[in-house]
């Protein structure tokens, strides 16, 4: 007798589970799709705020391409290889300056006349980069001994030895 109410009580409960397990993986497809749907709009609103933002004018605007713009025209002013002398705001005394943005600079502007070697904060050159942005006119001859060889703009200086 217990042994029939077992195997009954067995068959029943199978029975039940699956009922239950189908209508689990119902619910489960419908929540699976849900989450999809929910994904996709949420992937088409993402394309259309970048769409309207998007500016092909601007593709080659990022501070290193700028900065490669900046630097070109005394770039060819400067011999290939060798080392130059680098000053900025910060070699120049009592002269504010961001100790960020110089470093930025620095290293950009190493980087964009590589093979060129930069001694920074070095003036005992024949010829040296400078990088004063700050507000003029700078004494370059009393300060560092250097003379302005050429000025190019965006305070990017060629400096030489005082003739």
């Amino acid at each position: 007798m217990w042994r029939s109410f077992i195997i009954n009580a067995m068959n029943t409960q199978k029975h039940k589970m699956g009922i239950t397990s189908k209508q689990n993986s119902t619910y489960q497809l419908v929540f699976v799709f849900i989450i999809m749907l929910v994904a996709f709009f949420d992937q088409i609103i993402n394309l259309r705020d970048s769409l309207v933002i998007y500016d092909p004018n601007a593709l080659n605007q990022d501070p290193t391409t700028l900065w490669a713009e900046r630097l070109q025209r005394v770039k060819n002013d400067l011999p290939e290889s060798g080392v130059v002398g680098y000053l900025s705001e910060m070699d120049y005394p009592g002269l504010s300056y961001d100790i960020i943005d110089s470093d930025e600079e620095f290293v950009m502007t190493q980087y964009m006349l590589t093979p060129l070697i930069l001694d920074r904060g070095n003036p005992n050159y024949d010829l040296v980069i400078g990088n004063f942005v700050g507000k003029g006119p700078f004494n370059f001859e009393e300060v560092f001994g250097l003379q302005v060889v050429n000025e190019y703009g965006y305070g990017i200086y060629l400096l030489g030895p005082i003739e």
